[in-house]
């Protein structure tokens, strides 16, 4: 077998064992946590574990209780994790990335009342006009 080959069929299995998320699917997929159906598509999460297990939630703060409960899942089983960005409601983007504001005029899902943002002038816009504050995952409850 020729080198080139070689390294054609090793990327192409790499490629193939590469974590992709699963866009929120309203009306059909439930949250891990609480069992609800996913009825809002601003708000939601998702986990990947490292053997490529999909975990979704309707709200972040549903994700946050998950994982804060270590008898569901152990922070070494996680590959990655993404919030739905508010703004862009089938758009997963990885929470190293967000900006999140919590205000109760959110009005998410599980009452979490925390939207998740890729971009930071929207974050802060939005973050205003509900008269939120802005904080940080490692802050949240």
């Amino acid at each position: 077998m020729k080198i080139g080959s070689l390294l054609f069929l090793i990327t192409l299995y790499l490629s193939s064992c590469a974590t992709k998320t699963s866009p929120m699917q309203v009306g059909i997929d439930a949250c891990e946590n609480c069992k609800m159906t996913i009825g809002d598509a601003r708000f939601g999460a998702e986990i990947i574990t490292r053997k490529g297990r999909i975990y979704k939630f309707d709200d972040i703060g549903c994700l946050k209780s998950y994982t804060n409960d270590t008898s569901n899942i152990k922070t070494s089983e996680i590959e990655s994790t993404y919030l739905v960005d508010f703004c862009s409601p089938n758009t997963l983007i990885p929470i190293s990335n967000c900006l999140l504001s919590r205000s109760e005029k959110y009005g998410s899902p599980m009452n979490g009342n925390i939207a998740s943002f890729a971009n930071n002038d929207s974050a802060l816009k939005y973050n205003h006009e509900m008269q939120g504050e802005i904080i940080l995952w490692s802050k949240l409850e």
